[in-house]
């Protein structure tokens, strides 16, 4: 409220706002977060007896938040084949990993407009960064061969879950990090792109699914 008149509420209203840029972040035994960045056309500020619009308001949902260290189910990076369906993970233990999603939207402005008339949507980038456990210089030689590589991640808890699958990367990074007395460790980058090169079905960069419910058997 306004000090100089308690009663009165004031409010501010982003516009026109999209969803531009999303990072799922899966750290070492912490929650599962997510970043999210919108891009707005404009601002409108309220008080007074208008100070907030008329309208139907939905109660936010309260729900159990995912962990790293119990509700992971799955998270597998291997090397891309055509006739393996099952192909050998490049690591057995990943430390830490996130997803990043961005838009690229650019905001269209125009003389005598205030803000943004509209949105032109630029290149769909997803990209990958996972720190895992160094067991052999597979991965290493996966880099250095510039290999397409897939990855998908499976969250589960409480009959709920999400899966992220991108099924065509390119691995970049790998300096392994070598410190004493402490396992040896890979950082690594990935860029996704669609995946049509694997399977003419894969028309996908990136594919997220929610699932409201899943079976015991999932967990």
């Amino acid at each position: 409220p306004d000090d100089a008149s308690p009663s009165a509420i004031q409010s501010e209203y982003l516009k026109g706002s999209c969803l531009n840029e999303m990072t799922i972040n899966i750290p070492t035994a912490e929650k599962i977060t997510t970043e999210t960045t919108f891009m707005s056309k404009d601002v409108e500020h309220r008080s007074g007896a208008t100070g907030i619009k008329s309208g139907t308001r939905p109660t936010l949902v309260s729900m159990e938040a995912f962990n790293s260290s119990s509700d992971v189910a799955r998270i597998r990076l291997a090397a891309v084949s055509a006739t393996d369906e099952f192909p050998t993970a490049l690591f057995s233990f990943v430390m830490e990993g996130s997803v990043s999603i961005n838009n690229n939207n650019a905001r269209n402005q125009a003389l005598g407009t205030v803000g943004a008339f509209d949105y032109s949507a630029g290149t769909f980038e997803v990209s990958a960064e996972v720190t895992a456990y160094f067991q052999n210089v597979t991965a290493l030689t996966s880099i250095r061969n510039n290999d397409d590589v897939t990855l998908d991640i499976t969250i589960v808890k409480d009959n709920a879950g999400l899966a992220i699958d991108l099924p065509l990367l390119t691995l970049g990074g790998g300096l392994a990090q070598v410190e004493l007395n402490e396992p040896v460790k890979l950082p690594l980058t990935a860029d996704a792109a669609q995946a049509t090169s694997v399977d003419a079905a894969y028309t996908h960069t990136a594919k997220v699914c929610v699932f409201d419910y899943l079976p015991d058997a999932a967990e």
